[in-house]
């Protein structure tokens, strides 16, 4: 008797569940929302200026963020006063997700321009700031009040 090819029942099943838990996994993520996104986008940088803070301590060197409209890259203060890009790897330049912008940044109530640094200073206390993040449908804040850990604030 001859076989007629073709696909078996197991198989064609197999196939669809493994196309189902795919589909199941990144479909979510494609279709987040921009404030997801844009909270998610503050979170990582709220957790990066804490790391550029503490690092600030633990070294004994300034540390700066230096932020732009679509993203954010950390320095550190060279030996002979200049500003280098910083090496830890959580420290990392970070371009943000494009439907999110940085809106605006202020540091003790004086704004910050974009290309301003704001600095982390190993033996003073760090003023308070404020970064607003800015998606199509809103805005998050990432706050720092001095020591501890910057935060997230939404409206």
């Amino acid at each position: 008797m001859k076989r007629v090819g073709g696909f078996s029942l197991i198989e064609v099943l197999a196939v669809t569940v493994v196309i189902a838990v795919t589909g199941a996994v990144t479909l979510p993520v494609l279709f987040e929302g921009d404030d997801v996104r844009c909270a998610r986008e503050a979170r990582r940088l709220a957790a990066a200026l804490g790391g550029a803070a503490q690092e600030a301590l633990l070294t004994g060197r300034a540390h700066a963020v230096v932020l732009t409209p679509d993203g954010y890259r950390f320095e550190v203060r060279g030996t002979g006063g200049g500003w280098r890009s910083a090496a830890a790897p959580e420290l990392a330049a970070h371009r943000l997700d494009l439907a999110v912008r940085i809106d605006a940044a202020q540091s003790d109530g004086s704004p910050l321009a974009p290309g301003q640094r704001l600095v982390f200073s190993p033996v003073a206390d760090q003023p308070p700031f404020e970064i607003r993040l800015a998606h199509p449908r809103g805005q998050v804040r990432v706050v720092g009040t001095g020591p501890g850990e910057p935060h997230v604030e939404t409206p």
